[in-house]
C-alpha cells in the first residue's frame, strides 16, 4: 500500500501528485506551461532509474514494462477529458 501511495504522488498529470501540482502552480501564480515542464523531468528521471534497474541491476524488463506503461497513460490524455476537467 505505501508503494502505491508514493507512485500515485508523483508531479505527473493523469495523478493525484499531478493534480495536486497543477493547483499548486495556480495558486502561486506560476505559468500554466511549467507543470509539462515538471512532468517531463519526471518522465526522464524515472526513465533512465526504470533502465538502470532493469539492465544494471538486473530486474529484467519490468521496470522498463512500467515505465512505458506510465508514459502511455501520461502523454496519452484524451483532448475530451480535458475539456471536461480544467484542472
Amino acid at each position: 500500500a505505501f508503494g502505491q501511495t508514493v507512485f500515485n504522488l508523483l508531479p505527473v498529470y493523469p495523478l493525484d501528485g499531478g493534480r495536486c501540482l497543477q493547483c499548486l502552480c495556480r495558486l502561486l501564480g506560476l505559468p500554466k506551461n511549467i507543470t509539462s515542464v515538471i512532468t517531463y523531468l519526471t518522465l526522464c528521471v524515472l526513465g533512465i532509474l526504470s533502465l538502470y534497474a532493469g539492465v544494471v541491476m538486473r530486474l529484467g524488463f519490468f521496470p522498463i514494462w512500467m515505465m512505458v506503461t506510465l508514459c502511455l497513460k501520461c502523454l496519452g490524455k484524451r483532448p475530451c477529458k480535458q475539456r471536461l476537467h480544467p484542472i
